[in-house]
Formats: structure tokens, C-alpha cells, sequence
């Protein structure tokens, strides 16, 4: 550094400036000239490659860093198909239902090796423009000959007629159309899907660090490797040296039910919702309520006695007033495994193939004391679930919190006949758990009643206040031994009020994961010491254990833990994987 600086002396003192000197006292007065020099003094000897080596380190040590870490932690995977939906899609369009606007996507059928469309799409001819139903929205309809268009509302009174359209709203495109059965409102219509109407799968990130700490866990969503060239995303349901069975669409582990609600987080992933009365309906011709007011049975009342709950569209709640009677909400939607997101690939649209008797209702009520009625003290409100041999009550007081007054679940014996008795007798294996507890007048409270992977469940403001377990299967018996129940079993949900007023709202339905374990006579799987078994979420379209059996330990690449793709603001599909 001194060198240059001499070398600089001469032309410093043409400018005036004093020589090149040792430093004294008097220069120290003249703090930063020191370093400013020595920092220009570096600048010189920087030449123009000295930038682009600099770039091309940084570049290289970030390509190496990236490598590591995919290596190592972190992998981006995108999900071709649709065997975990709607947990995750694979290449999907939207819909809309006519009735209630409820959005839902359906799988486009594609090849997994490579991810080409296999969807058959026809030119046509399509019309949406106003339909002549009072309330009906705009929607496309299949034009059928010149100057007419199919009237795709459903129903049977509308199912085979046209009405006519003007011509200058029918336009040509690719579609197909499909019949469709709305997931949430069960309304049938037919859907209309362009080619335009198409969406990527979601794209994943998988931490490949998880199960170098840690074992893999029950329920984890796993990416694996299972031949040479292809890598699968399934739930993790089997670990080593377990008896894997599938019987009634559930699972059972060395022969006892594996029950979901154990694990945190699992359950509220896997509910499927089949009912919502927050989402306002039209109520087009074909649709029908998902809720509907019987009478007792066995000298209750007089169905001439009016309606005791009545339902207002305007503020999309039930009034209950029902005196010293009794009333009964029944749910009139059906229990299969249907699912939407199928209704392509599988020809299916408007049904499922099998009964699913796990099932939760969901709903807010506020009830509100009674006036003048006798016995007003001792009302109470609760639901009711049967599942093929099993009925479930549970039934939770009104009013004053008094000895005595207990909330209660208890197993009974079934209906007899056409008409529900709440009031019949208890089951002779007298299953039944109680708890001090009354829902006091004028305060809303969230109670859900649920039945799944036997188990029935109680909570009140999301906390779980009664829990019964129970066996659908013989002691001592292994679930390949018995032939499941027939789909045309007996399954019914209904809501209960007894001496109760007040206001019901936001009442959901809910329905349990169904595993499928017909395909091929899978008939259960033992697992080796170092063997998994991992099946899809959408069991009726997925390749699987089920099909090819277990996984080796050492196939597991890592745990999904989040989508990052789409994040749209009008396709937001970010989550949390679980």
C-alpha cells in the first residue's frame, strides 16, 4: 500500500497538495483519510472478471446449498393424480352447485408418467344465458338441436325436457358433461366442463429430515419410492409387525378398531361435510331438504298439531317451541361414500357404493325457558345416530342446574315400525355414561354428537364432555372372519327437543373416511419387521397397499408437511398437511 501511495506523490503536488510525509500529530486531525485511501487504493486492482467470478461463486455455493438441502431436508413435489383427495388434488376442474353455490373440484383423469389429459372432450355446443326456473342462476347447458338447450336442473318432472334459448348466446367449445350430485346440499343436475377448466395439482414440499429423528407415525402422509421411476404420496395406516385389516370402512390393527379421534389433528382431516344449513339454497325443482319434522311414535302427538321446529330461509335458522310434546328433526340425505371429486374418472356422479355408518352432527342452539308450560323444568334437547345394529342417544337438560340432572349417552333398542320413538327402552347390554350437566337458558352453545370407529362422543364448546366405547365386532373374533354388513342396513341422524324452546342454527353433517377393502379381495395384510402399509385417502380411486401390498422401510423418502401451490388470492389452496 505505501508503494502506490508514493507513486500518487507527484501528481498530488501539482495539484497543490502537500508531499507524501510520515504521519505526525497534525495528521491524525484528519480522521478516515487513511482507510478512504486504502480503499480506493483496492478498487484499482479489482478487474472486470473479479465481478463475474464473484457471481458465479455465489451462484455455484447456492446451487450446492440447494442441492444439499433437497438432498438432505427439503423436496418440492407436485401431485399428478387423485388418489389422496381432497386431503390433496391432483390435476382438477371446478364446480359450482346450481342450488346452494357450493364449490367443489373433480379430478381430470390423467396419465402419471406423463401427466397427459386422458379426459374424452367433444366439441359442443353450449348456451348459458337465463334459465326459465324462478330463482335458477346462470349456467351452461348442452345445447340439443337448433334454438333448444337441455334443462340440466334436475328432477325427474324437468329431466327430459328443453326449453328454448336465443341463438346468439350459444357458443362452441370442448367439454363433457357429466351427471353431478352437489357434495354438500346432495343436489342432482348435470355439470357442463370445458377443456379451459383445468387446474394442476397441488404442489408439496416433503421434509425428508423428519424420519431421520423420529419413526414414522401412524397417520403421517408419506412420499415413497415403490419402483424404479416413480415416487407415491399415501397416509401411512400400517407399521412393522402389524396385522392390518379393513372391515365396515374402518381400520383395525392386530385385530382392534383404530380409532382416529386418538391422534390429534387426524379426524377433523379425514370428515368428509355432506350438509351445511349455512349455505342458502334456491330450492330448484329435483332438490330436497336435508331436514324434515316427523311425529312420535307410540301416543305422541298428533302431526295435525302443526310444526313444533320451523325453519326461516331468511336467517337460515329453526324456531323450536314444542310445549310439553316432543319434537324430532330427521336427516333425509343419504350416508354413502359418494364422492364429487370422482364423479369423472369413475362414472358415478350422482352415488356412492357403500353405506358409512361413522357420522357426526354439528350445531348451535340457544334455548330459551319456557312459558306456562308444566313440567318446563325438566326439558331437555339431544341427538340420536344409528349405525346399522347400534343406536345411539344422547340427551342433555335444559335450564337450572339441579341433583339429579345429568347429561346422558346411552345405547337403546331400535325403532319399531314407520315413525321414531325417542322414548324407547334402553339396549339389553345397558352400555350408557353420564356427567352433571344442564345448558342454561339464553346462552349459545356448539354441541356435537358423534359416532366413529365405535366410539360416541359428546362435546360442548369444543370440549369433550361424555365418551363411549364399544365394539361393532365379537370379543375374540378377527375382522377377516366376518362378512361386513349389507349396504341396505338401517342408518338415520336426528335431532331431538322435548318441553324446549329456543333457536337452532348452523347445523352441519358430517361423514367418516370409508376404506375400501373389497378391491381385488384384499382380506388384510401382516406386516414384516421392516414393512409399512400406506393407503390413499380417496379410497375408491387409489392405488395402494390394497393392490400391491407393503413398503420397505427403506422406500420412504420423508413427511408432506405443507402445499405451497396455488396461492391465487381466487385459488388460495395453502395448508398444513396433516
Amino acid at each position: 500500500m505505501s508503494r502506490k501511495r508514493r507513486k500518487k506523490g507527484p501528481r498530488s503536488e501539482e495539484r497543490g497538495a502537500p508531499p507524501a510525509v510520515a504521519p505526525t500529530s497534525h495528521a491524525r486531525s484528519r480522521p478516515g483519510e487513511r482507510e478512504g485511501e486504502e480503499r480506493e487504493a483496492e478498487q484499482t486492482e479489482r478487474r472486470p472478471f473479479d465481478v463475474v467470478r464473484e457471481n458465479i461463486e455465489a451462484l455455484v455455493v447456492a446451487v450446492v446449498l440447494a442441492l444439499i438441502i433437497r438432498h438432505f431436508s427439503v423436496e418440492a413435489f407436485e401431485i399428478p393424480t387423485g388418489s389422496m383427495a381432497t386431503t390433496l388434488n391432483g390435476i382438477h376442474a371446478w364446480l359450482e352447485c346450481p342450488n346452494c353455490d357450493c364449490e367443489f373440484n373433480v379430478a381430470l383423469q390423467s396419465d402419471s408418467a406423463t401427466g397427459q389429459l386422458k379426459v374424452p372432450y367433444q366439441l359442443m355446443r353450449v348456451y348459458e344465458g337465463p334459465c326459465p326456473v324462478p330463482g335458477a342462476p346462470t349456467a351452461p347447458h348442452q345445447v340439443l338441436r337448433t334454438g333448444m338447450a337441455e334443462f340440466s336442473l334436475g328432477g325427474s318432472e324437468y329431466a327430459l325436457k328443453s326449453f328454448p334459448i336465443q341463438s346468439d348466446l350459444v357458443r362452441s367449445t370442448r367439454a363433457i358433461h357429466r351427471a353431478a350430485r352437489c357434495p354438500e346440499c346432495n343436489y342432482h343436475y348435470t355439470a357442463i366442463i370445458e377443456e379451459g377448466n383445468r387446474y394442476g395439482g397441488h404442489k408439496i414440499l416433503v421434509t425428508k429430515f423428519a424420519y431421520q429423528v423420529s419413526d414414522p407415525a401412524r397417520w403421517d402422509v408419506i412420499v415413497f419410492s415403490f419402483d424404479q421411476w416413480k415416487n407415491y404420496i399415501k397416509r401411512l395406516i400400517g407399521l412393522p409387525g402389524e396385522r392390518i385389516d379393513i372391515w365396515d370402512g374402518d381400520i383395525y390393527v392386530n385385530g382392534s378398531i383404530e380409532r382416529k379421534a386418538e391422534h390429534a389433528y387426524i379426524q377433523e382431516v379425514l370428515w368428509h361435510k355432506i350438509s351445511d344449513s349455512d349455505r342458502p339454497k334456491r330450492d330448484l325443482p329435483g332438490s330436497s331438504p336435508a331436514w324434515v319434522e316427523l311425529a312420535e311414535a307410540k301416543g305422541g302427538r298428533d302431526q295435525a298439531k302443526g310444526k313444533f321446529v320451523e325453519w326461516d330461509s331468511n336467517t337460515q335458522r329453526w324456531s323450536v317451541n314444542t310445549g310439553d310434546e316432543l319434537a324430532v328433526l330427521d336427516y333425509q340425505h343419504p350416508f354413502d361414500d359418494y364422492t364429487a371429486y370422482n364423479l369423472i374418472n369413475h362414472g358415478i356422479g350422482q352415488r356412492g357404493v357403500h353405506i358409512v355408518g361413522d357420522k357426526k352432527v354439528a350445531f348451535t342452539v340457544r334455548p330459551i325457558e319456557l312459558q306456562g308450560a308444566q313440567g318446563a323444568t325438566d326439558g331437555w334437547l339431544g341427538a340420536e345416530i344409528r349405525d346399522r345394529d347400534h343406536s345411539f342417544q344422547v340427551r342433555i337438560p335444559v335450564g337450572p342446574a339441579t341433583e339429579g340432572r345429568e347429561a346422558v349417552i346411552a345405547r337403546l333398542t331400535h325403532d319399531q315400525g314407520t315413525l321414531p320413538n325417542p322414548n324407547r327402552s334402553a339396549h339389553p347390554d345397558g352400555q350408557r355414561v353420564s356427567t352433571p350437566l344442564t345448558l342454561p337458558f339464553g346462552q349459545p352453545v356448539r354441541i356435537e354428537f358423534e359416532n366413529i370407529d365405535d366410539r360416541v362422543a359428546l362435546r360442548i364448546d369444543s370440549e369433550e364432555k361424555l365418551v363411549l366405547n364399544y365394539s361393532s365386532i365379537p370379543a375374540d373374533t378377527s375382522p377377516s372372519d366376518i362378512t361386513p354388513p349389507s349396504s341396505s342396513s338401517e342408518h338415520s341422524l336426528r335431532l331431538l327437543f322435548a318441553k324446549t324452546q329456543g333457536m337452532l342454527e348452523s347445523v352441519q353433517v358430517y361423514r367418516d373416511i370409508y376404506y375400501i377393502d373389497t378391491i381385488r379381495h384384499f382380506g388384510g395384510i401382516q406386516l414384516g419387521p421392516d414393512e409399512y402399509l400406506a393407503l390413499g385417502d380417496n379410497s375408491a380411486s387409489s392405488s395402494d397397499g390394497r393392490y400391491w401390498g407393503s413398503v420397505p422401510g427403506k422406500s420412504l423418502m420423508g413427511k408432506a408437511f405443507v402445499v405451497i401451490w396455488p396461492l391465487w388470492p381466487t385459488n388460495f389452496q395453502g395448508k398444513r398437511i396433516r
